[in-house]
């Protein structure tokens, strides 16, 4: 507000002092708008970890097109609409797509026992971390959605009770509860020159 007045002001002087007064003004606003940046940046930098839609917005907010492609070529064919463009994905994910096949729920064996009688699981406790989980989250291998995980939590509450009260009393994790994805995410340790 004070660099707009300041800016009016010597529009209609044309005064060298009033020219001053908003070049001074102008560039404490360019000072707090580069500090500004530059906190925001650590901020969303420090949250990767915690809350990664917070990052992903920034990424969106610095790209220049968020939608699909206006064409899409594969297998020699070219798509040029959103239907198509959809289509074709659905086709290339489906010629690729091989369904895991799993027998059986993996079991636990006792050859290998670790005392973990020190770790107290109850039904409220698995029920008030399913709650909290955040529905953006991707799936892990499992292909399991925290949406689906959050939203089914009262079903799945006695049954994850039960399997975790088992790993506990065996002194077993089953293997496949030891299996993540691990993203790189690139993080520019240098600020903005300008």
């Amino acid at each position: 507000m004070e660099k707009k007045k300041a800016h009016k002001a010597y529009k209609t002087s044309k005064s060298w002092d009033d020219y001053l007064i908003f070049s001074n003004i102008r560039a404490q606003c360019k000072s707090a708008c580069k500090v500004g940046y530059e906190n925001y940046i650590k901020t969303v930098e420090n949250n990767i970890a915690s809350n990664t839609k917070y990052f992903w917005n920034f990424v969106n907010t610095k790209r220049k097109n968020n939608g699909l492609p206006e064409t899409m070529y594969c297998d020699n064919l070219t798509y040029d609409n959103g239907n198509d463009i959809a289509n074709a994905f659905a086709q290339q994910f489906q010629s690729v797509y091989k369904p895991d096949t799993v027998d059986e729920i993996p079991t636990f064996t006792t050859d290998k026992t670790v005392e973990m009688n020190s770790c107290a699981i109850s039904l409220e406790i698995i029920c008030n971390k399913l709650s909290q989980l955040d529905p953006y989250k991707g799936p892990g291998p499992d292909g399991i959605t925290t949406m689906l995980l959050k939203n089914c939590r009262f079903t799945l509450t006695k049954p994850l009770f039960l399997l975790f009260t088992a790993s506990l009393s065996l002194g077993e994790v089953p293997l496949v509860w030891k299996s993540s994805y691990i993203t790189p995410i690139y993080i520019s340790l240098e600020t903005e020159q300008t």
